[in-house]
């Protein structure tokens, strides 16, 4: 095990999002949710207990874009969306939803294969 210095997380987020982009604990938009690393604030780690918008939900999008389609004369042709190559760091997930997020790559690999969901979490 290793352990790291309060001061020293900023410095280690600020190496990670030169490789990913790294998501923590944010209020900005008025609730506790996981937001893009700023580069510098590290007030979370102070008064970060839970989210009200879950780790998942980078995930399981609300709107995404699952194919376009194109009429060819007669003929309908489909096409899915370019794979996002973006790599994503989650810091500071709570052990709660990183058993949630478990229980959901069960659901979506071994029950059913959703190829959105497998994509995200394979690229985080």
């Amino acid at each position: 095990m290793k352990k790291i210095k309060k001061t020293d997380i900023a410095g280690l987020l600020n190496q990670w999002q030169k490789e990913f982009n790294v998501l923590v604990p944010s209020r900005e938009s008025g609730v506790a949710e996981m937001g893009a690393w700023d580069g510098k604030d590290t007030t979370f780690l102070d008064w970060y207990r839970n989210t009200v918008i879950p780790p998942k939900a980078s995930f399981l999008l609300n709107i995404e874009k699952m194919f376009s389609f194109s009429k060819d004369g007669g003929d309908y042709r489909l096409e899915p969306p370019a794979p996002s190559e973006q790599r994503q760091l989650i810091f500071g997930i709570r052990p709660c939803d990183a058993k949630a997020l478990a229980m959901l790559d069960m659901l979506f690999e071994d029950s059913y294969e959703d190829t959105y969901y497998l994509s995200k979490r394979k690229r985080s």
